[in-house]
């Protein structure tokens, strides 16, 4: 994503977007993969995210069709955590990093507990839970959970001990959910750092 940014602002002088022209961008540049066109989209939500439905449409099916050639790319299993770390070039995106086969899932879990720890503030009021986070786990909330105590327990695992210990102490001898409630702050789709002294290769005018 960050080479099709980079690609998109020197097209158009710019890569600043507004909400259509950002849509238009993840539904339109593509790669062209094993003889098959994917765009930005089709490898986040149709291979990344197990054929998922559109965040913008919630009344979508499956993102590939049925006789779409590219469901044979599709996960098995979904894996929340690449959501701490795909980086689109924006400001609010996760921090750019490499990742290894052989390391992926230790890399996935450090993506996490470092989004945590700079993305999601949590306050205990009593047996309620505020949960102040990135525009991230609000557009992809259900990959983590159905509502809002299955996702912070998801999430869970990635906050430091003595959070855990928190959480965990309401929960015991209470037959009732706990009262969590989000919410999200507004996603800088500013350039991140990266774009500013980096430049794609001539061959991609």
């Amino acid at each position: 994503m960050i080479h099709a940014r980079l690609v998109y602002r020197k097209r158009h002088g710019s890569s600043k977007m507004n909400f259509f022209s950002r849509l238009s961008f993840f539904n339109n540049f593509a790669y062209a993969i094993g003889g098959l066109k994917f765009s930005l989209n089709d490898i986040e939500h149709g291979v990344l995210r197990c054929n998922a439905k559109s965040l913008i449409n919630p009344f979508s099916k499956e993102w590939f069709k049925v006789d779409d050639p590219r469901r044979r790319y599709v996960l098995e299993r979904l894996e929340p955590r690449i959501h701490f770390a795909l980086n689109c070039g924006a400001v609010s995106c996760p921090p750019i990093s490499v990742y290894e086969a052989s390391k992926l899932d230790k890399q996935l879990s450090l993506a996490a507990r470092n989004f945590i720890s700079q993305e999601v503030e949590l306050k205990f009021l009593g047996k309620k839970i505020q949960v102040h986070a990135n525009s991230i786990l609000k557009w992809y909330g259900r990959d983590f959970g159905s509502d809002n105590n299955t996702m912070l327990q998801y999430l869970l695992p990635y906050f430091p001990k003595e959070v855990q210990e928190q959480f965990r102490g309401l929960y015991e001898g209470s037959d009732t959910r706990l009262d969590i409630s989000f919410t999200f702050r507004d996603y800088n789709w500013g350039d991140n750092d990266c774009l500013l002294y980096t430049s794609p290769s001539p061959r991609d005018s």
